[in-house]
């Protein structure tokens, strides 16, 4: 296959003399110290911090939703004005976004708005929608809470369910 000559030119291939030197000289270096990452020990740490976090942003926001006024209307009266008008009371320490789903709120010098930014307690003014699903989302931080305005067919009034 190959000819005695070119079998003779291969093995007469030599790395040159400054190059076999290098390689000799990193050779006697010493090797570098590889550290070892306790990954399991860091990822429990984290984990046990991500819970204390969480636990404390759920319990240390505060935020209080009522319904304080939801009058009962007739069917007839329903179904000529296709929306109410549900009072419901917040109470939150500091700041926190309030956002409906359906229909608009007013409260204070805001009128008619689906989101706002509202601080300490408040009583907001929600024209709803009597058709679909009307949810309220209370934001504060990284908490997030919903209820739902549902109608109570044991007590024939409104009341506003966790979600």
């Amino acid at each position: 296959m190959f000819s005695e000559e070119q079998l003779k030119l291969y093995a007469a291939v030599k790395a040159p003399d400054s190059l076999k030197a290098k390689v000799m000289k990193l050779e006697n270096q010493k090797q570098a110290k590889v550290y070892n990452f306790p990954v399991k020990a860091v990822s429990a740490v984290a984990a046990c911090l991500a819970v204390i976090i969480a636990i404390g942003a759920y319990f240390g926001a505060g935020v209080d939703v009522q319904l304080a006024a939801a009058p009962y209307q007739t069917a007839s009266y329903q179904r000529a004005t296709a929306e109410e008008r549900v009072t419901v009371k917040l109470n939150a320490e500091g700041g926190y976004e309030i956002s409906v789903s359906q229909g608009s709120f007013s409260v204070d010098d805001i009128q008619n708005v689906s989101t706002a930014q509202l601080e300490g307690e408040k009583e907001i003014e929600w024209l709803v929608p009597m058709v679909g699903d009307n949810i309220l989302t209370v934001k504060k931080g990284l908490i997030i809470r919903q209820y739902r305005l549902v109608f109570s067919y044991e007590t024939q009034s409104l009341q506003l369910e966790k979600v």
